[in-house]
């Protein structure tokens, strides 16, 4: 848990300037005032953009497996290092639709954790959510950083072998998918 406290506080600190970037900045060429201190009419050079990022991490986790110990404990080790965390059961707001408000989080957030548990894959909840997070990586930018709580990766990597821990549960959502969808 620590590993991803200090990697999410990597990813999301600031860019520094160098000391000789901070002195070409500070000390123009030529005297008068730093280039960020003039008074302009004119707009900068480059587009302003504000950060389309609500949130900095959005957290994927089957509750009943690690809701009250990991979860809680990732969730609270985030905010005292200043990052922004969306968690379900703590930042959705009383009466919001919740099959709307969850992918507009996952949206707004820039990295997901996705707390891969033994029971993760028996969720449709955690499965759509996976699913636009993947939509959201492959469209956005979006991040997402996979942690194996109390599996390998290799016991869920190969959902097609016996030994898989998703095998069952996959195969319960594609049969359900197909009579729901035909």
């Amino acid at each position: 848990m620590l590993l991803v406290v200090v990697l999410m506080t990597m990813l999301l600190r600031p860019a520094t300037a160098t000391p000789n970037e901070f002195e070409r900045a500070t000390n123009p060429p030529g005297g008068g005032a730093p280039p960020a201190l003039r008074r302009s009419s004119s707009p900068p050079p480059f587009p302003v953009q504000l950060p389309r990022w609500r949130h900095h991490v959005f957290l994927n986790f089957r509750g009943p497996d690690v809701r009250r110990a990991f979860a809680d404990h990732l969730y609270h080790a985030l905010l005292r290092k200043g990052i922004n965390a969306f968690r379900d059961d703590r930042d959705l707001p009383r009466g919001e639709n919740i099959t709307e408000a969850i992918p507009r989080a996952i949206e707004e957030s820039r990295f997901s954790i996705l707390v891969l548990s033994r029971g993760y894959a028996s969720s449709a909840w955690c499965l759509d959510e996976l699913v636009k997070i993947l939509t959201c990586a492959k469209e956005m930018g979006h991040q997402p950083f996979p942690i194996f709580y109390n599996l390998s990766p290799d016991q869920i990597s190969a959902p097609s072998s016996p030994s898989g821990y998703y095998k069952h549960d996959f195969d319960r959502h594609k049969k359900e998918y197909w009579l729901v969808n035909g």
